[in-house]
């Protein structure tokens, strides 16, 4: 675990490389849940309705202190926080403890822009909580 953040360390890395946000997404594919896969594609593709199926009926997100609970409160921080803002995530750098991702990623958007790291937790094939804090 690295002292500074209380994550893990990182295991692979993609550079910066020309092309879409979606190819760096894709690059994560069999390394990772497939529904984080699948949560960040629809996030870049400012796909509403498949980003909040990737989450639980009772999953929460805390995104930089602000907590969203629940189906309603997912729904509203997809449209006012990625929606709204057209976030995008790239240069992702992925690291697991044995229970959680954490994502280490650039956000790109009408709104913050900067580096974040975004720790899942899953269930099943769910998102069961999403803590997204400056990297």
């Amino acid at each position: 675990m690295s002292p500074q953040t209380n994550l893990p360390t990182p295991v692979e890395m993609w550079p910066p490389a020309s092309g879409s946000a979606l190819e760096h997404v894709r690059r994560l594919e069999g390394h990772v849940p497939s529904v984080v896969t699948d949560a960040l594609h629809a996030a870049n593709s400012q796909d509403a309705d498949a980003l909040t199926r990737c989450f639980h009926p009772d999953a929460d997100v805390d995104a930089w202190g602000m907590l969203f609970e629940g189906f309603q409160g997912i729904t509203l921080w997809i449209e006012k926080w990625i929606i709204e803002n057209r976030v995008q995530f790239t240069d992702l750098l992925h690291a697991w403890d044995g229970s959680d991702l954490a994502v280490h990623t650039q956000v790109h958007g009408d709104s913050y822009n900067g580096p974040a790291t975004l720790t899942f937790s899953t269930v099943g094939d769910t998102i069961s909580a999403l803590r997204i804090t400056t990297a």
